[in-house]
């Protein structure tokens, strides 16, 4: 059978690069130096360039190559191997050692049964490294899955904390509550005390003026006399007061100012508000607020220790020819100014009332003067400026006090436990009517609750989130059964392989709600 060189079967960017070699007499192989020729680049990967089976291709080039022709008639040719035998040895996917190259000893047993080594396959140094290419190529994907694992677990550790959802203990009373109270203005233990707020005000409108008349009035107003002595002072009808313009302004009954008092090392004085009077007729009298002294005491002792400073500006001083309204038009302008008055009156109130009080509407004793033409310029002339005047004191409660009298009544077991009545505002109200100076004077006064009070037990988020911090989830239930205000709660910790709580209590949430929904 004719021979075929490997280089008509084997595409040159495949070859081997193998030392050539020569046939010596005795029969001995020895290697042709060849000039070296550097390696073709490969562009294409042999699954690119060849799609089919590189076996079944060199197999066909077999079958339709041309024999070669000897070139060295001296060189005794090599045992032909039958064609029927070397196909069915390539059919069975090894390599014969009879496809030599020419000249070319047939290569041992060893070598014989290895596939064609082409650069993709790995091979180095002479040696066939199949899995070198592919640990290479997994490299990327084992360094990105662990720089996954490492941010995830330290992003873990960043976002770790835990959540309490908790159902305060509450309950709403099947029978409405209607239940008489006493309360007392001085603070005594055990007993629920209140206190009175004052607020005053003044409303003005202009209504027509369509007459004129003689006048003469004296200009008034409101004073605070103050007393630093250690005992009452007294003084009687018609004690005058003075400006420091020198007007003389005169209080129209008898009085007492009460005795200083001693707070923090301070001297407080004592203090009572009047009204004054001017002493004369006349708009001269008119003034803004001053202070005034008591010319009867100037050559005493006590001449610097009672004084007095006006609350407002003294108005109503008039002479002369005044622009005069109907009496139908001062009741109309009366009644506007009783609303507004009334409206500014509530509104003041409840803006100065502290977020730790509560107050009812019916609480509240408003007190208005009757309105009256004042002095004060108009915006025309043929118009006048009436102005009305009132008073509020509005019965006031601390919160947590009223609200430990109800539970003393609804629920005394819990009377020491931390309790609010979350609809308290909506209770309603009512206090024996009063006016507003009996209001003042009295030391107790007596009222009615009713509603439908519901209780709820106050949670100390801090007192919870101390008594958490490092416990084992197996022991929320037996620790968060010991506090009585709540009833119900459940946690959950982050991330979900966690079996314990944190120790950082700023990583705890407590989070209140009416009810748990169903898992």
């Amino acid at each position: 059978m004719a021979k075929y060189l490997i280089e008509d079967i084997i595409p040159p960017e495949k070859k081997h690069r193998a030392p050539a070699k020569k046939k010596t007499g005795a029969g001995r192989s020895v290697h042709i130096e060849k000039e070296e020729r550097p390696a073709p680049e490969i562009k294409k990967t042999i699954s690119e360039a060849y799609p089919e089976n590189p076996r079944e291709i060199l197999v066909d080039q077999m079958k339709n190559a041309a024999p070669l022709e000897q070139t060295a008639e001296s060189t005794p040719a090599p045992k032909e191997t039958p064609r029927e035998e070397a196909a069915p040895a390539l059919g069975m996917g090894t390599w014969s050692n009879d496809l030599s190259v020419k000249g070319e000893a047939p290569a041992t047993e060893t070598s014989a049964h290895f596939p064609p080594q082409f650069p993709e396959y790995g091979r180095k140094d002479g040696v066939y490294d199949e899995g070198r290419g592919g640990m290479r190529s997994w490299l990327p994907w084992l360094i990105g899955v662990a720089v996954v694992i490492v941010v995830g677990w330290f992003s873990l550790g960043f976002f770790a904390g835990a959540t309490v959802t908790v159902v305060p203990k509450h309950e709403q009373l099947p029978l409405p509550l209607d239940q008489k109270f006493t309360a007392v203005k001085t603070e005594t233990t055990g007993k629920l005390a209140y206190a009175i707020m004052i607020e005053t005000a003044s409303s003005s409108a202009e209504v027509p003026a369509t007459g004129e008349k003689s006048v003469t009035t004296k200009a008034s107003g409101q004073i605070v006399i103050f007393n630093e002595q250690t005992t009452a002072q007294r003084l009687i009808k018609n004690t005058r007061f003075q400006a420091p313009s020198g007007k003389i302004y005169r209080i129209s009954d008898s009085i007492t100012i009460p005795k200083s008092t001693v707070l923090n090392g301070a001297i407080k004085p004592g203090s009572l508000e009047v009204t004054v009077y001017a002493d004369e007729a006349g708009p001269e009298y008119n003034s803004p607020p001053v202070d005034f002294t008591v010319p009867g005491l100037k050559n005493s002792k006590i001449y610097e220790k009672v004084y007095a400073r006006s609350k407002g500006p003294l108005a109503g001083g008039a002479s002369g020819v005044v622009k005069t309204v109907s009496d139908q038009d001062l009741k109309n302008a009366g009644d506007d100014l009783r609303i507004q008055l009334e409206t500014k009156l509530r509104a003041k109130a409840r803006g100065n009332l502290a977020t730790s009080q509560i107050a009812y509407d019916k609480g509240i004793v408003v007190t208005l003067q009757p309105p009256k033409l004042v002095s004060t310029p108009a915006s025309a002339d043929n118009k006048a400026v009436v102005s009305a005047e009132g008073s509020i004191a509005v019965v006031t409660f601390k919160r947590a006090d009223l609200t430990r009298a109800i539970v003393a009544v609804l629920a005394p077991e819990s009377v020491a436990d931390p309790v609010e009545v979350k609809n308290l505002d909506t209770l309603n109200f009512a206090m024996e009517a009063q006016k507003n100076d009996a209001l003042l004077a009295g030391s107790s006064i007596n009222f009615t609750l009713q509603g439908t009070p519901e209780l709820y037990w106050t949670v100390d988020e801090a007192v919870v989130k101390a008594a958490l911090l490092g416990l084992p989830k197996a022991r929320f239930d037996e620790k968060i059964s010991q506090y009585s205000s709540v009833q119900k709660a459940r946690a959950s910790i982050r991330p979900l392989w966690r079996m314990s709580f944190p120790e950082d209590p700023e990583k705890i949430s407590i989070v209140l709600v009416d009810s748990l929904p169903n898992r």
